[in-house]
């Protein structure tokens, strides 16, 4: 197995959480705490410390495990597995929400008389091939994607920012007070959550020491660019405008204009978010199939890829079922992934206990 440097290992971080905030969960955001959206997401970085420091914990434990490899250390091999499969199957439900989300904004904005299958079975193909290549090249991908990403993110912040009226931020607090902890909780168990998928890499395939530095400056990195997006949202469209819109970012960059001339270029920017969502899908694929078994195997890649594709045609007849899954089926299914992962790391901590116990009694 190849190596991955800090570097890679972070632009995937910071692909996968970005991947959360465009389309349905960003517009959520808006319509449950209004202008106090700036609030809500400062509070939901802060809270998602906690997350972080879960994080930690699990990955730093025998680092030359996975996830799946872990839970059977701590657990057992029946009980160990079990919880692999619960969390295999939330992720496969996550896969195929991110599916539907890219077909339909896809198909939307750019190939609105092209069916949803047509449109994901051309991803599908390029996921299935980047995942034979294993996870070296899914790692280059997303740091060269990342690279061309914060481009892409710089030109909206410099040329929108004269777009933006203070006014639209009044006033500050316009919601209950309830609204906010509950949006800065949705923003911790929706958009941060993800992270988790990461734990399918064990420690030692990072070739460097820095791992843990770099996500603390990669989650910071994250902060920024949320909160900078959302002021542009709330700052040139105001509230009640934005949450008319699905993809309300999308429509903001549609008011760029560098120069005079440059203009009419939101097609081309929004390719971020759709490079962000495809190293989502092609990084669930790597830990379905590393779940499932330790070889790599094409025919298992090929009907890992298409599941989700087909399901999300299956489930998803109109925007209301969409919009129902993400509400019920997703809120809960990250629930899920939140408290296994405590109980995780809990049982991380007292496997440390027993073991200093064993040593100290031997000594």
């Amino acid at each position: 197995m190849g190596k991955i440097n800090s570097i890679q290992f972070c632009s995937i971080f910071i692909m996968i959480v970005l991947e959360t905030f465009f389309g349905l969960e960003g517009t959520n955001i808006l319509k449950i705490s209004g202008n106090s959206s700036l609030i809500s997401i400062i509070l939901g970085f802060i809270f998602g410390i906690l997350i972080l420091l879960i994080f930690f914990k699990i990955f730093n434990f025998k680092p030359n495990l996975n996830i799946n490899e872990k839970n059977i250390v701590l657990f057992g091999n029946k009980i160990g597995k079990i919880i692999n499969i619960i969390l295999l199957i939330c992720f496969i439900n996550i896969s195929i929400t991110s599916f539907y989300n890219l077909n339909n904004f896809i198909g939307i904005q750019f190939l609105n008389k092209t069916p949803f299958l047509v449109i994901g079975l051309l991803f599908s193909i390029v996921i299935f091939y980047i995942n034979t290549k294993g996870l070296e090249t899914i790692s280059r991908v997303s740091f060269i994607l990342l690279s061309i990403s914060l481009i892409f993110i710089i030109i909206p912040s410099i040329s929108l920012f004269k777009n933006i009226e203070s006014n639209n931020f009044l006033p500050i607090i316009n919601t209950d007070i309830n609204n906010i902890y509950m949006c800065s909780l949705d923003i911790i168990i929706k958009n941060i959550l993800p992270i988790f998928l990461l734990l399918i890499i064990p420690k030692e395939r990072i070739s460097d020491n820095k791992t843990n530095k770099y996500i603390i400056i990669s989650y910071i990195l994250i902060f920024i660019i949320i909160f900078n997006i959302f002021i542009n949202i709330i700052g040139i469209l105001g509230i009640n405008l934005a949450t008319l819109y699905q993809y309300p970012e999308y429509i903001i960059y549609k008011r760029i204009n560098i120069f005079n001339f440059i203009n009419r270029i939101e097609n081309i920017l929004i390719l971020q978010w759709i490079f962000e969502i495809f190293i989502t899908i092609s990084l669930v694929t790597h830990y379905i199939s590393k779940t499932i078994t330790q070889k790599n195997n094409n025919y298992l890649y090929i009907i890992i890829t298409l599941f989700p594709l087909f399901m999300s045609l299956l489930i998803f007849k109109n925007e209301n079922d969409f919009k129902n899954y993400i509400d019920y089926i997703i809120y809960i299914t990250r629930i899920i992934l939140l408290i296994l992962y405590c109980l995780i790391s809990f049982k991380i901590i007292l496997y440390n206990q027993n073991n200093n116990n064993s040593q100290n009694n031997n000594n």
